[in-house]
């Protein structure tokens, strides 16, 4: 015999929650991804050296950071356990003297910790 059960009000109330939560985050996906669609390229195994653009603006970001981004913001699945990368923090390119701590020389040549984002990008970064 099946058993038929209807949902308590409390979990009907979860179950509301956590859908309203699922579309929340796939519509701050959707919003960031605007701004931060050159992130998707630090992704590509061919990329060999960052491009610096003199005639703007850019920032650094760790380059960990945006692998982490780039995993939330592909991941298409609604209610996805993957969380969005915690807000960023620039100062582990800092020293005790908050002076900056890496050679970007040479981190431009062979990336390994940052990544270079566009203005638009960083404003996006810093207001979520």
């Amino acid at each position: 015999m099946t058993k038929l059960s209807v949902p308590c009000t409390e979990c009907t109330e979860a179950e509301s929650q956590d859908l309203l939560r699922a579309q929340q985050e796939h519509g701050l996906k959707m919003l960031e991804r605007g701004p931060l669609k050159a992130l998707f390229e630090f992704q590509q195994p061919k990329l060999i050296g960052l491009v610096v653009y003199n005639e703007m603006d850019q920032f650094i970001v760790p380059r960990e950071w945006v692998r982490l981004w780039v995993n939330w913001a592909k991941d298409k699945q609604l209610g996805s356990k993957k969380v969005r990368p915690a807000k960023l923090d620039n100062r582990l390119f800092l020293c005790e003297h908050a002076k900056l701590a890496i050679d970007v020389e040479t981190e431009v040549k062979a990336p390994k910790q940052i990544a270079l984002v566009s203005e638009e990008a960083w404003s996006c970064l810093v207001e979520r």
